[in-house]
């Protein structure tokens, strides 16, 4: 089973949205997020280069068993408001407990068993990568043996 949880927070006029995706399975799952604020989209990133799990609204990667990874993004879009916060008192009254609750700021689109051979694209692949630097000696070894 795979499960999101899903919190938003909103300041200065942003709203700041997380996530933890658990795989409980067995094995990898491929998972889809979409976003469901009317807003764009604005994925975390390094500069001008957004993370390669975004695609639009769209969050795709590869849980592994056992494992949870964390999804984030920013939008000018406010948060869905709850029945509760739209109507008044008497009409949430007859309205099913269920209808207050506020939609979640990302939904679970696909999930399926993740293959060896479904991570192909360059951008999925760099996406499973850990953030890498050269250690900063070789720097300084490049520059005594130029000299």
């Amino acid at each position: 089973m795979v499960e999101v949880e899903t919190a938003s927070e909103r300041r200065t006029g942003i709203t700041l949205v997380r996530a933890t995706v658990t795989n409980t399975r067995t094995t990898p799952q491929f998972v889809r997020l979409r976003s469901t604020l009317d807003g764009p989209t604005w994925p975390p990133g390094r500069g001008r280069v957004g993370a390669p799990e975004w695609n639009g609204d769209t969050w795709e990667g590869v849980v592994e068993p056992g494992q949870c990874r964390g999804v984030g993004f920013a939008t000018p879009a406010a948060p869905a408001k709850t029945a509760a916060d739209s109507a008044s008192e008497s009409e949430v009254e007859s309205r099913f407990e269920s209808e207050s609750e506020p939609k979640p700021p990302l939904e679970l689109v696909t999930v399926e068993r993740a293959s060896a051979g479904s991570r192909t694209t360059t951008r999925e692949v760099l996406a499973d990568l850990d953030d890498w630097s050269p250690p900063t000696d070789v720097f300084s070894r490049s520059r005594s043996g130029s000299r």
